[in-house]
């Protein structure tokens, strides 16, 4: 938990906010890391270390949900404690829980974002500079009367719409934002987030202009933390759709096992969904 909400630092502070749900591997961001413009910060490091709920043989979405719940509103009362301070965020975190936060940090001052360098297992800043193009393509395949959406966002790897069948009912709309050539550290700049945020964001929007409110919009992702937690900053707590998102896992089927309620304020455990049956694949 974070401590001392009520501290006011006179320093001009950077908070970086890692956030985790696998056995950390990783370590903290070093002043090393940093750019130039925001050395000179001082830091203060925020934990949001959710890795004991998905340990081995332990999968608990829902107490997840409620300890990330607690995180966001401790942080919150820091950060207006500190209104001047700048915030960034990065870590190795299970897909919906990188919505989730970000989703709760949609309204804030622009975060700075991270992600692993594999290399040298440093965490590096994405960069504003001009980036390498990224193509990217949104497919939408409407149906007569759909029952669901499905939006399937790939960028480090396909996502087959075999898994997606699953675990949505037919007739479902199905649309598909991709890169040209999926992979593994595809973004790097600040710039291809906010392209790839923006054709989501369109999306959505569309969705509400065209289709009943009683719908549910299910996502499926495969891509890096950083723009994770931006697409769920551009999720709407008044416009959008309800919106799913699903969890992959290799070794059970279906793959995507359960999901979480990302617009939604009933309790924790109601927010994740769990698709059925869930069998593992090793026990097949």
């Amino acid at each position: 938990m974070i401590s001392n909400s009520n501290v006011q630092f006179s320093q001009r502070t950077l908070f970086a906010v890692r956030h985790h749900s696998f056995e950390l591997l990783t370590g903290l961001i070093s002043e090393e890391d940093l750019s130039n413009n925001i050395r000179d910060y001082k830091f203060q490091h925020i934990e949001f270390d959710q890795s004991s709920f998905f340990t081995v043989g332990i999968c608990d979405p829902s107490s997840a949900v409620k300890q990330n719940d607690n995180f966001v509103n401790d942080f919150l009362k820091l950060f207006k404690a500190n209104p001047e301070a700048k915030t960034c965020y990065y870590g190795i975190v299970h897909i919906p829980l990188q919505f989730c936060v970000g989703y709760a940090f949609s309204t804030w001052p622009k975060v700075l974002l991270f992600e692993l360098d594999r290399n040298t297992n440093c965490w590096d800043q994405l960069a504003n500079s001009d980036s390498p193009e990224v193509e990217l393509n949104v497919i939408i395949s409407q149906v007569t009367n759909p029952v669901a959406v499905a939006i399937r966002i790939a960028i480090s790897f396909d996502i087959l719409k075999s898994d997606v069948d699953d675990v949505l009912s037919q007739p479902y709309e199905d649309i598909l934002i991709q890169i040209g050539k999926r992979r593994i550290d595809a973004i790097s700049h600040y710039s291809q987030v906010n392209k790839i945020c923006q054709a989501f964001r369109q999306v959505l929007d569309d969705l509400h202009n065209r289709l009943d409110k009683s719908l549910v919009v299910h996502i499926f992702y495969t891509g890096p933390v950083s723009l994770g937690f931006s697409l769920g900053r551009r999720i709407s707590r008044t416009i959008h759709h309800q919106v799913i998102v699903y969890n992959y896992t290799a070794n059970t089927q279906p793959c995507y096992a359960w999901g979480i309620k990302i617009n939604s304020n009933n309790t924790p455990a109601s927010r994740v969904v769990w698709t059925t049956p869930i069998i593992t694949k090793t026990q097949e």
